[in-house]
């Protein structure tokens, strides 16, 4: 059976291949709120975040993500997004019974 290459498969070709763009950037900001006793999912957050340093995605970005250069052209910038991500937290009353203090 042959197997077909992932898309991380594809990521690590293409980097042995050509040269990544420098720096890597964040183009999408999930998150998602999972109820830690029932496991399900109790809400969600996404955004697009407008690259700075190189605002035009390759094609091979593009391909890999699924991500448009229209929906990152309508993004908003790295701090505003979590921003938004923090004032989505926020709603959802977390600073009650998350621990955001990492043991790491």
């Amino acid at each position: 059976m042959v197997r077909k290459n992932s898309k991380e498969d594809q990521y690590w070709i293409h980097a042995f291949n050509e040269k990544i763009p420098q720096p890597q950037e964040i183009i999408e900001f999930p998150s998602v709120l999972v109820n830690s006793v029932t496991g399900q999912m109790e809400g969600s957050f996404q955004t697009y975040v407008r690259p700075t340093y190189r605002p035009l995605l390759t094609d091979f970005c593009k391909e890999l993500t699924g991500i448009q250069q229209s929906q990152v052209d309508k993004g908003v910038s790295l701090s505003e997004a979590l921003v938004l991500h923090d004032k989505w937290l926020e709603t959802w009353n977390t600073r009650e019974w998350i621990n955001l203090k990492l043991p790491f």
